[in-house]
């Protein structure tokens, strides 16, 4: 949780990644498609929290402190590396929050991990491409999303097949 109070519509989580516990703001649907934001220098996730809040309805804006910076552990930095830090900081934050996927196909598993992006400045494709064994047609994909919500799915070969996060239903009125 944030040691600063949030705006309503905000919610704060710590994640723990590969390289440290980062700080970050969520706000929007949990399967809307993300929008990364970073701070500069002497500020914090909060200074985005307006930005946030006028994203349009299918956006999950995510904000996160920066190593030493709002709530996010501090650890020193390698000062002969740049950005280098913070770099490798974000893209293990992304994949902390990213799908984790088993497809079964039969008798082998396949475990793989869908993430937001995988550089500075770009995003990779998450479509995931598997190679089948002569006469297996079908299989099952177990995913386990950032929410930590679950579903599984069956496969065919030979079709590309798109699965979403499924969505929360909408409140009765």
């Amino acid at each position: 949780m944030s040691s600063i109070p949030t705006l309503p519509g905000i919610t704060s989580k710590m994640i723990d990644t590969p390289r440290l516990k980062m700080h970050a703001l969520f706000s929007g649907p949990e399967n809307g498609t993300p929008v990364l934001f970073v701070h500069g220098n002497a500020s914090s996730a909060t200074f985005w929290e307006e930005t946030m809040l006028k994203l349009p309805g299918e956006y999950r804006g995510i904000a996160v402190d920066l190593r030493g910076y709002g709530d996010t552990e501090d650890k020193l930095i390698d000062a002969t590396r740049g950005y280098g830090d913070w770099v490798d900081d974000i893209i293990g934050f992304t994949q902390a929050i990213g799908a984790k996927v088993k497809i079964r196909l039969g008798d082998r598993t396949i475990a793989t991990e869908v993430r937001y992006a995988s550089a500075y400045l770009s995003a990779s494709d998450p479509t995931i491409h598997v190679g089948l064994k002569p006469g297996v047609t079908e299989g099952t994909v177990e995913i386990t999303w950032s929410s930590k919500k679950q579903s599984v799915h069956t496969v065919r070969a030979a079709t590309l097949n798109v699965i979403e996060e499924p969505k929360e239903p909408k409140p009765a009125k």
